[in-house]
């Protein structure tokens, strides 16, 4: 019987702190500690998917039991030792890996805390690593905290999260905590060439660049694409066109022609090209969702001149932005409606008619359709009589009548899409009704969310300040949740005028005297 194939992820995952990607500030202080024999009793290691948080707590319980170790005082581990062999075979005792996920029970921690007071076998620490800890109940985290505060010496726990909001501060407080960004485009590149390599497997850049912008910095989510697209197109040579195939994402150039329709108002041929998305088995809601980040950076590439690490962009995606005819207004506006609708496919019944009819409803709103008539038709009649340098002022014009409007609005946009958890599901159906007086006013979806809102607005504004990169002074404005129901646009009336009243009262069968 042939050796069991191993998938890439497993394959290269890191066995030392030297091999971790992108997270060196993180390996040299947990080294630091080692060497100098400076050991918490507790570490939180938070991130999201796919950047290392349980292949560094697996290193360092190596390294802190290493015998090499304990001898020489080095701070990486030798691997070779028994104990780090048992714990890369999943054999050693000391080295308890637990699933918060499933065992997220009262009686799992209570578990934990009989067992802590029992020394390791042939080692120095006992370890629990404890994955997707904010899965644990309320109760349980009450059982942990007090264990979780003044361990046995011998004990050390390690709780990695993707959603360190969850848990409770009392336990963060008891713990180093660690947060694991994402790994850099560059960084991702010459790793994925690297291990192309090993695997003989031929693959250009245009196609390795494309899955690393997938991944959105998760390592392990570039390594399982890239496991799916070989095993496809095992022998042949891997291109951009075969990667989009399997990974059921639409051509740059089908998502810029799709988008130029609302600039020629083809209506007919965007029902088409929907109806194309369908028939050749792509998901409504991940064209929906390339829509939005072709949009996202068509804006900041025409009218802010983002950077490269900004936009991770390459040649052939450089040049279907570039033939994008949409105003930024425009595009603006799609970008709020692809939003709103992307949250929205989650709970449709037929994905594909949610698609048409926003798209219908995007032609036909009167206000969406003046907001864009006022913008083209005034840049066309402008070009007509006047020279290119003098568009370029009528443009430059329109841009700065709402120019820190827009901004705002987009770095809103790109927060939401950003968040992690349960604060994102809530974000995604928020919308900047206007600014004025600096406050930024938010519309909620209901009044429920607004609370949640309301209880995270630090959070939120937090956010905000840290995914800003378009020069606005974020901290001088501040946010107000506000919500309120349909009803209230209608003309307000007194509903015991007079008149009304008496024709109201006719249709009660009963004699009723109004005295003025």
């Amino acid at each position: 019987m042939g050796e069991s194939y191993l998938a890439l992820y497993r394959k290269y995952r890191p066995k030392k702190f030297f091999d971790v990607i992108g997270q060196e500030n993180i390996t040299k202080t947990l080294i630091n500690q080692i060497k100098l024999n400076r050991i918490s009793h507790a570490y939180l290691f938070c991130g999201t998917r796919g950047t290392g948080k349980t292949s560094v707590a697996k290193i360092f319980a190596m390294a802190l039991n290493c015998f090499e170790n304990k001898n020489n005082g080095l701070g990486e581990p030798c691997l070779n030792c028994q104990s780090c062999q048992d714990i890369l075979n999943k054999k050693d005792m000391n080295v308890i890996e637990i699933d918060a996920a499933s065992n997220n029970g009262v009686d799992n921690i209570r578990e934990i805390r009989d067992e802590v007071k029992y020394p390791p076998v042939n080692a120095k620490y006992k370890i629990y690593i404890v994955d997707e800890v904010h899965m644990l109940s309320s109760g349980a985290f009450n059982a942990l905290l007090k264990t979780l505060e003044e361990p046995p010496e011998h004990v050390i726990f390690i709780l990695a999260t993707t959603e360190p909001q969850k848990i409770p501060v009392t336990i963060i407080s008891r713990c180093q905590k660690f947060d694991f960004k994402r790994i850099e485009k560059e960084k991702m590149f010459e790793a994925l060439k690297k291990y192309m390599m090993l695997e003989r497997i031929n693959i250009d850049d245009e196609a390795l660049n494309y899955i690393i912008y997938l991944s959105d910095g998760a390592m392990r989510d570039a390594l399982s694409l890239l496991d799916q697209v070989i095993a496809f197109y095992f022998g042949d040579e891997i291109n951009l066109t075969k990667v989009m195939e399997i990974t059921g994402t639409m051509d740059d150039n089908f998502c810029c022609e799709f988008l130029n329709c609302f600039f020629d108002r083809n209506i007919n041929k965007i029902l088409d090209m929907i109806n194309r998305v369908v028939f050749d088995g792509k998901e409504i809601s991940q064209f929906v969702y390339n829509l939005i980040l072709f949009l996202r950076e068509s804006v900041i590439l025409n009218k802010y001149g983002g950077e490269n690490k900004v936009l991770n962009l390459w040649e052939s995606r450089l040049n279907s932005l570039k033939k994008c005819q949409l105003s930024f207004d425009v595009q603006m506006l799609l970008i709020e409606m692809f939003l709103r609708l992307h949250s929205s496919l989650k709970y449709a019944v037929d994905g594909k008619v949610l698609f048409e009819t926003e798209c219908m409803k995007f032609f036909f709103d009167v206000n969406n359709n003046n907001i864009k008539q006022k913008f083209s038709n005034e840049i066309k009649d402008e070009t007509e009589e006047r020279s290119v340098d003098n568009k370029k002022a009528v443009e430059s014009k329109i841009d700065n009548n709402s120019s820190e409007e827009n901004k705002i609005k987009m770095i809103w946009n790109e927060m939401c899409q950003k968040a992690d958890g349960l604060i994102k599901e809530i974000l995604l159906d928020t919308k900047i009704k206007k600014i004025e007086d600096s406050i930024i006013f938010v519309q909620a979806a209901n009044e429920s969310k607004k609370k949640l809102l309301d209880e995270r607005k630090n959070e939120i504004k937090k956010l905000l300040t840290e995914i800003n990169n378009n020069g606005i002074d974020i901290d001088k404005f501040d946010i107000s949740f506000i919500y309120y129901e349909k009803a209230d646009n209608i003309d307000s009336k007194n509903i015991f005028d007079q008149e009304d009243f008496r024709g109201l009262i006719k249709k009660i069968n009963m004699d009723v005297k109004i005295e003025d």
